[in-house]
C-alpha cells in the first residue's frame, strides 16, 4: 500500500496490486515549507511499488495573501506606494483576510499596515513582511506596539526583513537593538545621505554606515537597546547629534561597537520620548 502525505495529512492511499495514474490538487492555506511524503505499509513481509513521472505545477492560491505583494496589495518590482498589510485588532482578526505575507518586490516601497495587532500576527510563523530590495518603509497604525526584539529573538527566518525605514502615526511605541538595525538597515541610501551632524558629543556622517530611519511625532516611544551579547560585541548607542536628511530632522545615534546608525524623528526626542542604552 502507497499513501501520499501532504503537509501531515494523507490525501491518497493506493489499494493492493493496483496501478494508474494520480493527480492530486493541494491548496495552501499558508506561507513557509509543505512536507511531501510518499510512505509505504503492508500487512504481509514486504511492499514493491515504482513510480514515474511526478511533476509539480502552480495553481492560484484560495488565499491571495499567498501571492508575492500580499493580499490585492499589486506589487510590482518597480516603486510602490500604495502596498497594504492588513493586521487587525488583537482576539478579533484571525480570517485569512488578515496577517498573511507580503513581498514587495524590488524598487522604494510603502507598506501600509492597517490595524494595531502587527506583533502578533507576526509571531504566527507563516506571516512576514519582506520589504525586498531597495529602500522600503512599514507605516504602522496609529497605537501599535512593535518590539522588533522579540521578533527577531524567536524565529530563524525574520518575520520583518529588508525595510529600512518605520513610520510611527501617533500613540505607538516601537523597541530595537543594534541586532535590528544591522539585519534590516540600508547602506548607501541617496536620500538619506548627510555629510555632518551638530549639537552631538562628534559630528559624524552616513558614509559606510547600515542605517535604519524611525520618524514619528511627539506621542510617540521608541527604545532603543544596546546589546546584551553577541559574539563579544556589546556597545552602547552615542547621540551624534542632529541632521537633515531628505528634508527632514533627525537626532543621529551611532553604535559604538559596529556600523549601526539610527535617526530618530526629532519630535520623538524632543518630546522625552526617547530612550538608549
Amino acid at each position: 500500500f502507497l499513501d501520499a502525505v501532504v503537509d501531515g495529512k494523507t490525501v491518497m492511499s493506493t489499494t493492493n496490486q493496483s496501478t494508474g495514474e494520480v493527480t492530486i490538487i493541494y491548496k495552501a492555506t499558508k506561507t513557509g515549507a509543505i512536507d511531501i511524503s510518499l510512505d509505504t505499509w503492508s500487512t504481509s513481509n514486504g511492499a514493491d511499488f515504482a513510480l514515474d513521472n511526478i511533476t509539480f505545477v502552480d495553481t492560484t492560491a484560495v488565499d491571495p495573501s499567498l501571492h508575492p505583494g500580499g493580499s490585492g496589495s499589486g506589487a510590482t518590482p518597480g516603486n510602490d506606494s500604495a502596498l497594504t498589510y492588513n493586521a487587525g485588532t488583537a482576539g478579533s482578526n484571525t480570517g485569512p483576510s488578515f496577517g498573511g505575507a507580503i513581498d514587495a518586490l524590488a524598487g522604494d516601497d510603502i507598506i501600509t499596515v492597517t490595524g494595531t495587532d502587527l506583533q502578533n500576527k507576526l509571531t504566527i510563523k507563516s506571516n512576514y513582511i519582506n520589504g525586498s530590495e531597495g529602500h522600503d518603509i512599514l507605516k504602522l497604525s496609529a497605537g501599535t506596539v512593535l518590539n522588533l526584539e522579540a521578533l527577531t529573538a524567536d524565529q530563524t527566518v525574520q518575520p520583518i526583513q529588508q525595510i529600512e525605514q518605520f513610520t510611527l502615526q501617533g500613540n505607538s511605541a516601537m523597541t530595537l537593538n543594534a541586532n535590528d538595525v544591522l539585519s534590516l538597515g540600508g547602506v548607501g541610501t541617496n536620500a538619506l545621505s548627510f555629510n555632518t551632524t551638530s549639537g552631538g558629543s562628534a559630528s559624524t556622517s552616513s558614509s559606510g554606515k547600515v542605517q535604519m530611519v524611525i520618524d514619528g511625532t511627539a506621542t510617540d516611544v521608541v527604545t532603543l537597546d544596546s546589546l546584551t551579547s553577541n559574539g563579544g560585541i556589546v556597545g552602547t548607542w552615542q547621540d551624534m547629534g542632529k541632521t537633515v536628511a531628505n528634508g527632514h530632522s533627525y537626532e543621529v545615534y551611532n553604535h559604538t561597537d559596529t556600523n549601526a546608525q539610527v535617526l530618530i524623528d526629532l519630535a520623538i526626542v524632543q518630546a522625552n520620548h526617547f530612550t538608549h542604552g
